[in-house]
């Protein structure tokens, strides 16, 4: 039998990376043709920079940052504001939302490591500066009046002050953190933009979800949100400057100037609910 030559498979390789890369423009051209499917305006405190920059990674992209209240019987205790950061098992996501998202109830004999495998994955609404963040504002100043109170009951007890410096530093830091908040959950994107329909607050992504551990009993959440399926937004050669990266890819300074950097970004998801950036303009810093 005959081997191809040399040549024959150089030109079979050539094509083959010429249909793959025009498979993937021609995914971008279709994602990004007509009107997205929502866009939002919005900042550093929802689109962080990531990446190590030096000459041999010279790529820039930006990480969507978001977030999801907890439920309110979880924010009590001496130390316990429950960060919406950190928390993935939002009050909404309980056995009914999970359920009509195609889960089954957690079995008695069911261990972590068999819960955890039988992620799911389905379409996730997340809410830019609306009802939920407004509702979870309230809640944690309410909880940081009470914590800032608490030296005034004692003033020689070392634990409340403490405690009233935390509330404090936690208030002041809401105001640079993410106004994007997952409220909801589906298995159809048009059912959930028939539900949400305005496009500038509501963005349509998807996401994988999870059972949560049975050992947190009938109460509590039962679902656990383990990643949004959303690849990091590249930005364009054109738009690095706003970032204060030079025409190499490096910053012009060092990688904290970048990550320092405050800026205002229009992002669009499209027909594949795959983002892009449309805009990005400098802001000074306040």
């Amino acid at each position: 039998m005959k081997l191809p030559s040399r040549r024959v498979t150089l030109l079979a390789g050539l094509a083959l990376i010429l249909l793959t890369n025009m498979v993937a423009l021609g995914g971008v051209w279709w994602n990004r043709s007509g009107e997205p499917d929502s866009v939002l305006r919005l900042s550093e405190r929802e689109l962080r920079p990531e990446g190590v920059w030096n000459r041999e990674n010279t790529g820039l992209a930006l990480r969507l940052e978001w977030r999801a209240a907890p439920a309110v019987e979880r924010d009590e205790g001496p130390y316990g504001w429950p960060w919406a950061d950190g928390n993935r098992s939002p009050a909404w996501l309980g056995r009914e939302k999970m359920i009509e998202l195609g889960f089954r109830p957690p079995a008695a004999g069911d261990d972590a490591r068999t819960v955890r495998e039988r992620g799911r994955e389905v379409f996730l609404v997340l809410e830019f500066d609306g009802p939920a963040r407004r509702a979870y504002g309230e809640r944690l100043r309410a909880w940081a009046e009470r914590e800032m109170a608490l030296p005034a009951l004692d003033p020689r007890n070392e634990e409340f002050g403490l405690r009233a410096k935390r509330a404090r530093e936690v208030l002041d830091s809401e105001a640079r953190r993410s106004r994007l908040f997952a409220v909801d959950a589906g298995r159809s994107a048009e059912a959930l933009r028939a539900a949400y329909p305005d496009r500038t607050r509501h963005a349509i992504v998807r996401a994988e979800i999870v059972p949560a551990y049975p050992a947190q009993g009938e109460r509590g959440p039962q679902g656990y949100i383990r990643r949004v399926v959303l690849d990091a937004v590249h930005v364009p050669y054109a738009q690095r400057a706003v970032f204060g990266v030079d025409g190499a890819g490096l910053p012009e300074r060092s990688g904290d100037d970048v990550m320092r950097a405050t800026f205002d970004a229009e992002l669009a998801l499209g027909r594949r609910l795959e983002p892009w950036l449309r805009s990005v303009t400098r802001r000074a810093a306040r």
